[in-house]
């Protein structure tokens, strides 16, 4: 099953650099392609700013369990990312208290503390 790209306009706000995996999705599936991928584990969620009602910024700590392979419908793989352990600054936004939050913008911090490197 090939995914939506549209559905990612539920979740990031269209000014948010990362849209441009709206794009990238796009065309994976006019390729016939789609990553295949063990979950990610969400090891910590903590709020960094929340100085206005409808923005917040949070740190996030994420875990990729196992390698992710882009493949097609026979099989063959296109491309695979190894697993890595992240930290990310996310900025949410929201057009009123009754709308659903958006990704803004993406942070990536480097390596999480679990990994020994930062």
């Amino acid at each position: 099953m090939h995914p939506d790209p549209d559905r990612l306009d539920a979740i990031m706000h269209p000014d948010c650099e990362c849209i441009v995996q709206k794009d990238l999705l796009a065309y994976y599936v006019d390729q016939g392609q789609w990553w295949v991928a063990e979950p990610t584990v969400v090891h910590s969620v903590e709020v960094v700013d929340d100085f206005a009602p409808n923005l917040v910024t949070l740190r996030i700590v994420l875990e990729s369990t196992g390698t992710s392979r882009l493949i097609d419908a026979a099989g063959d793989v296109h491309d695979t990312v190894e697993p890595a352990s992240r930290v990310e600054e996310n900025v949410y936004v929201r057009e009123s208290e009754s709308s659903p939050w958006k990704l803004r913008s993406v942070a990536e911090l480097g390596p999480s503390p679990e990994d020994g490197d930062a």
